[in-house]
């Protein structure tokens, strides 16, 4: 059985990681994020396995959860690491 985390040729994590961050401006407070992250990662777990009839329900939620949760931490990791340039740059004088 398959156990990747990739859907119809997309890894999934990204793709989750980066609809939460389209999902922000549009309205979305912060504190939701990681809450998307999880409904996106189970929901695209969960409706590509149904679709390919690759994994149970029970395989897909759990995969599904890791993504999500994956997807959270690539999410405060890209927002830490944005933080970080910013304090560089105005050590620097360079302005952001």
């Amino acid at each position: 059985m398959e156990t990747e985390a990739v859907w119809a040729g997309l890894a999934a994590v990204p793709l989750v990681a980066g609809l939460v961050q389209v999902a922000k401006p549009i309205g979305l407070p912060a504190a939701w994020a990681p809450v998307l992250a999880l409904i996106l990662g189970i929901a695209g777990s969960v409706g590509f396995s149904y679709t390919a009839g690759e994994a149970t329900i029970q395989v897909a939620v759990v995969q599904g959860l890791s993504v999500g949760l994956a997807a959270s931490g690539l999410y405060a990791w890209i927002g830490t690491g944005n933080d970080a340039v910013k304090r560089v740059r105005a050590d620097s004088g360079a302005g952001g």
